[in-house]
């Protein structure tokens, strides 16, 4: 008897702020009935560290001592134990997203070492002679638009090879000039990086002919 569990969110970007309501409904499908021994949606938040193979030497120490920090969590009961008629069964919920005592909610991120995820986990469990059904579904926590007080500052930049860094063989490198503008070192994230790129680049032929490409 094969039974599938699923989580549908209502809205279809799955994006949720603090103090709002997260709703949507569980679905369950079966060609036969499903007996259960009841259903449960957890609501969890965390901050986990995530060590990267080229740091162990740097953050070994620090990782070993370091626990997921739970920035939200609660459980619900959306279904008491019984049974489910064959077809398809959708079981709404709500659950709002609130923080812990003492806790702040962060922006979702997915990082090299850190990472910050918050996601439903709906249960189903069954008698011992089957399996328990569980499916976990990540949602995303963002801010709320703010204005930011901070008036654009343009940034003037130019790169030379002169100019770059840990360059091994820059006898080898062309002859050129990236020239450009950053319209403001203040940024907000859901709004694209602007402004613009001057690229030269001088290809040498012999000793007295060059060409100068701008793009």
């Amino acid at each position: 008897m094969s039974v599938q569990l699923d989580i549908r969110l209502k809205r279809v970007n799955k994006i949720y702020h603090e103090e709002e309501i997260v709703i949507g409904y569980v679905v369950v499908e079966s060609k036969s009935e499903v007996k259960h021994e009841g259903i449960s949606l957890t609501m969890e938040g965390n901050v986990t560290m995530q060590l990267s193979s080229k740091n162990v030497g740097i953050l070994e120490a620090f990782y070993s001592s370091a626990k997921p920090v739970l920035l939200t969590s609660s459980v619900i009961e959306i279904a008491k134990p019984g049974k489910f008629p064959p077809g398809r069964t959708e079981i709404p919920f709500e659950i709002p997203l609130k923080p812990r005592p003492n806790r702040t909610l962060y922006e979702t991120y997915h990082g090299v070492f850190i990472s910050i995820q918050y996601y439903l986990k709906c249960e189903m469990k069954r008698s011992l002679l089957n399996k328990d059904l569980q499916k976990i579904l990540e949602f995303i926590m963002e801010y709320k638009n703010q204005k930011v007080d901070s008036k654009a500052v343009p940034v003037n930049f130019s790169i030379t090879p002169e100019s770059l860094q840990n360059v091994r063989y820059r006898k080898n490198m062309p002859n050129f000039v990236i020239k450009g503008r950053i319209d403001s070192t203040v940024c907000n994230i859901m709004q694209p990086f602007t402004g613009e790129v001057q690229r030269t680049i001088k290809f040498f032929i012999g000793y007295t002919i060059y060409f100068v490409l701008i793009l």
